[in-house]
């Protein structure tokens, strides 16, 4: 739990001893440097002589050629693109072409180090860094009388966070609001939120690696902490705001007076079966015979009838599916399938017994020795017989599992009639939803299945498993015991 939310208190520290050393050229692939593939740990001693990436991640080394030590960069640092220096802000000249075209400000949380934008100081001006690097100086950036956004020249070159709050080095990380016409690259739209600015010496830059989460914020210097790193903190006089931020666009929103209340939000659904239409589409349980009032999941009695809807007509009654659906209402938070159990025959019709299936009974499910086949299993899965190792996965996508499958639910007579405990019936899995399959035509004679699963011969699915004799042991035989009056296809295990 500590790493969440922790924005580093040694940061700045680490930015401020890492920006003295000047490095030779940077290598492109760390693992080419003799020795480095059997540094396993890092030394945050290393004395850096030369830079050398792993993916997206900047590494220091003591040496380019042999690595005896190594160490992670986290912060915010200026590089030569070209030639790999790091440079060092207080004694380069920015305005040297060769720099000043190919300087880039990497962002850099210890894990991985992406490009950013910002503004930086040499000895005697201002520059902003674009994106892909290059800078150009900041004059339009720069004030004398503090505007956010700016640069108050008259004040040892701050970045002014507010008209009257300015970042003094002396922290890591603060928030700024968005303002047009920053030099951030951010200020076009969503003026109402907020940017996190990293800084380190003589760099003022924008954050686009803030993960999505709460953060802490002291209003009155609008220093930015992760809310663990607060309480570590111990001073009672930071953290009197709290700001939420988007880990993909990096903006953040004031937070603090909006409630944290979740358990009471009133959860409401437009859909009627009987009238069905728009709001309607997918399959939903009703308390009620008719179609009209959806199943919550707070009521006495989970029981219900089963609906299909297609988002344009009134909805289909439901009465002889059996197997598990999908929940399309609101309510699925808390009711996530519905079950639907082969009950009895009337007629020629099969008849079924729904009940709303909680979201919370299914994920307390792990184990398919405990719950038996024909059970849902935490995970959205369904148990094909009691090897969990065997469970199925329920998902939108779910092409490589899509099939038929043999089960023999006698402990939960979900799928199988209660006096044909001997067989096995067989089941559809269609992506999320499982369906007792009914007879429709003759079915084979024997039948063959790895793990449960439905292979017919000579077709692509089945090619794969007779192959070898590996596969062909997995392979077990299925024979038909069907009768004229049965609705369902019965098989028995060879």
């Amino acid at each position: 739990m500590f790493a969440k939310n922790y924005l580093s208190l040694v940061a700045l520290l680490f930015v401020n001893s890492y920006i003295s050393s000047v490095s030779a050229a940077w290598i492109d692939d760390c693992t080419t440097i003799s020795g480095y593939s059997e540094l396993t740990s890092e030394n945050s001693s290393c004395e850096v002589a030369a830079h050398c990436k792993v993916g997206d991640l900047i590494m220091g080394v003591d040496n380019g050629s042999t690595a005896n030590c190594k160490k992670t960069l986290n912060g915010v640092f200026a590089f030569n693109e070209e030639v790999g220096t790091l440079i060092s802000l207080v004694n380069t000249n920015i305005a040297d072409p060769d720099i000043k075209s190919n300087v880039v400000l990497y962002n850099c949380d210890g894990t991985t180090c992406v490009k950013t934008v910002g503004i930086i100081r040499d000895s005697t001006a201002n520059y902003v860094v674009a994106a892909e690097g290059g800078a150009s100086e900041a004059t339009s950036f720069e004030t004398t009388s503090c505007a956010t956004g700016k640069i108050d020249t008259s004040d040892n070159n701050v970045l002014c966070l507010t008209a009257s709050i300015k970042a003094t080095n002396a922290n890591p990380s603060y928030i700024m609001e968005n303002v047009a016409d920053n030099a951030f690259g951010t200020g076009g739209d969503n003026r109402d939120k907020s940017i996190v600015i990293k800084t380190a010496t003589n760099i003022f830059a924008l954050d686009n690696l803030i993960k999505g989460d709460e953060y802490c914020v002291t209003t009155t210097t609008n220093v930015l902490t992760g809310t663990l790193e607060d309480f570590f903190g111990n001073n009672p006089a930071t953290c009197d705001a709290y700001y939420s931020c988007d880990g993909t666009t990096h903006l953040c929103s004031d937070v603090t007076s909006t409630s944290t209340c979740t358990r009471n939000a009133e959860i409401t659904d437009d859909c009627v079966p009987k009238s069905g239409g728009a709001s309607c589409s997918g399959y939903y349980i009703t308390s009620d015979a008719e179609g009209t009032t959806l199943l919550k999941g707070n009521e006495g009695s989970l029981s219900g009838t089963l609906w299909s809807c297609n988002g344009a007509d009134p909805c289909t009654k439901k009465s002889s599916l059996v197997g598990y659906f999908p929940n399309a209402s609101d309510y699925k938070v808390t009711i996530s399938y519905i079950q639907c159990k082969f009950d009895q025959i009337q007629g020629e019709a099969i008849v079924n017994a729904c009940t709303a299936i909680k979201a919370n009974d299914i994920e307390a499910a792990t184990d398919c020795s405990a719950v038996k086949a024909g059970a849902l299993l935490s995970g959205n899965k369904i148990c094909v017989d009691d090897n969990t190792a065997n469970a199925v996965p329920l998902a939108a996508s779910n092409e490589s599992n899509n099939g038929d499958y043999f089960i023999n639910d006698k402990d939960n007579h979900i799928f199988i009639d209660s006096s044909k405990n001997a067989y096995h019936v067989i089941i559809t899995i269609s992506n999320e939803e499982v369906t007792l399959k009914t007879i429709t035509s003759p079915e084979k004679r024997y039948k063959y299945a790895v793990k449960n699963k439905i292979y017919e011969k000579a077709t692509e699915n089945a090619s794969g498993i007779c192959q070898d004799d590996a596969s062909k042991a997995l392979i077990e035989e299925f024979k038909s015991d069907a009768c004229d009056s049965d609705k369902v296809y019965y098989y028995s295990k060879q």
